[in-house]
């Protein structure tokens, strides 16, 4: 981590303390398990063939498994010039949305079977229903049937949704049920702190008939057929691991509210749950002898990402929603109206502010979000400043191989240096100057003078 990221309240520079991977160790959550064999061989196999197309490819193989769809609008045209690293952007609102067990009747046939619907109807012909269930524009290979079907025997052997799902196919199967519902539970019993893999009766439970008994307000039910689509709240446990299958083999318990914090000696804290934002910062990290699905995943861990700053936020506006009440109280808390009138006297005017979403600025603001601003969001940077205020350049040659040079190195030599050149031009560094503003470039430094050279 950058020095700049220690916690702000510790004042031993020389021993500094981090809080955006764990808040200091007040947040602590379940080990991710090792992945399955064929996950791990497909992630870090430097073999061709299926490693590197399911690599190349696992933006649309993740959709094939997903039980859920997702909303937004994937901006495709930032990646078509190339020359560049890979960008997922995401615009508009953002949601998941699940689908009826069985896929509305058209006429005398069914419609196609998307997204959960694979896992029950027509399985005798699975892998090919799910290949041309695949529709993304970012396909570069041709999909290997192979992955599918290897992937789908991984799923049904781990993965606890997939177990969930296959018994609701296995009522159909045995019975000529039609009214046959699948209730994915919302709530668990377990310590968050300590658990994250659920059984398939913690997760999910048939209703057979007419439904009995009251639905907790996140309990999601699955109807039969000829039904609208419906929304998944992101407090649901099972949220991520219904859109990313692939990420979270296993259907591991994601976020949910009742998370607590740890409690540290003489240490008195306002808060006893852990937020949305803290969960995600901290799952994103690399830890040892953890699994590192997520940040071998490519492409899918930057959607992810994304995905995981739109939840964020959306979690925190469903909060001043929901407590206006409580913000307004706090807002005014001590304060006597008319004490200040007969101090500063009455006011002359009473001016309101109004503001246009369509304003370009605006716009501009809500375009895009993509996977670098999502991370700057779920770890808590301010988005309109850098840290460090001063980015460490690094010298390459023409074609990009990358050159290391010591500390030391003076800066002349390595600009006019014999036998060859290096590539360098002059660049605008933006610096956020403020009072508070701290400048660690020690005078003579080759920092310093690249700086000075470059200006």
């Amino acid at each position: 981590m950058w020095h700049q990221e220690r916690s702000k309240h510790n004042t031993n520079k020389s021993r500094p303390t981090f809080g955006l991977c764990c808040k200091e160790g007040k947040v602590k959550l379940p080990p991710l398990k090792k992945p399955p064999a064929y996950l791990q061989q497909l992630l870090t196999s430097n073999e061709k063939g299926e490693p590197s197309n399911y690599r190349d490819n696992i933006r649309n193989y993740n959709p094939m498994f997903a039980f859920t769809s997702m909303g937004g609008q994937v901006d495709y045209e930032i990646n078509k010039k190339g020359g560049a690293p890979y960008v997922f952007r995401l615009n508009g609102q953002n949601y998941h949305q699940i689908g009826t067990l069985l896929p509305k009747d058209n006429g005398d046939n069914a419609l196609r079977p998307k997204f959960a619907q694979l896992y029950i109807y027509d399985t005798e012909n699975e892998v090919r229903n799910r290949m041309q269930a695949s529709t993304s524009k970012e396909r570069k290979t041709q999909l290997d049937e192979g992955i599918v079907s290897g992937l789908l025997q991984m799923l049904d052997e781990h993965n606890e949704l997939v177990k969930s799902f296959r018994m609701a196919r296995d009522r159909y199967q045995e019975s000529d049920l039609e009214n046959v519902r699948l209730r994915l539970i919302g709530t668990r019993s377990s310590d968050g702190r300590q658990y994250n893999l659920p059984n398939a009766s913690e997760i999910a439970a048939l209703i057979i008939g007419e439904q009995t008994g009251e639905n907790v307000e996140r309990d999601i039910i699955v109807e039969n057929k000829d039904r609208q689509l419906q929304r998944i709240s992101e407090l649901h446990p099972s949220f991520m691991s219904m859109q990313y299958p692939l990420l979270f083999p296993y259907g591991e318990d994601g976020f949910r509210p009742e998370i607590e914090l740890e409690e540290k000696k003489d240490v008195e804290g306002k808060r006893k749950y852990v937020t949305m934002m803290e969960y995600y910062a901290y799952r994103i990290q690399q830890r040892l002898n953890q699994s590192v699905v997520l940040q071998t995943s490519g492409k899918l861990f930057l959607q992810f990402i994304v995905d995981a700053a739109t939840c964020i936020e959306q979690w925190r506006l469903n909060w001043y929603r929901m407590h206006q009440g409580t913000l307004r109280t706090e807002l005014y808390s001590g304060q006597d109206a008319m004490a200040i009138c007969r101090w500063a006297g009455y006011p002359d005017l009473f001016i309101t502010f109004t503001c246009n979403p369509k304003w370009p600025e605006i716009q501009i603001m809500l375009d895009f979000l993509s996977a670098g601003e999502a991370s700057w969001r779920i770890f808590g940077f301010e988005l309109q400043h850098w840290q460090p205020s001063v980015q460490r350049l690094q010298f390459h040659l023409q074609d990009e191989q990358m050159v290391v040079f010591p500390d030391s190195t003076d800066i002349d030599k390595i600009v006019h240096r014999p036998g060859g050149r290096t590539a360098h031009s002059r660049f605008h560094i933006p610096l956020n100057i403020t009072n508070e503003s701290t400048c660690d470039i020690k005078q003579g430094s080759y920092l310093a003078d690249l700086l000075q050279f470059t200006k």
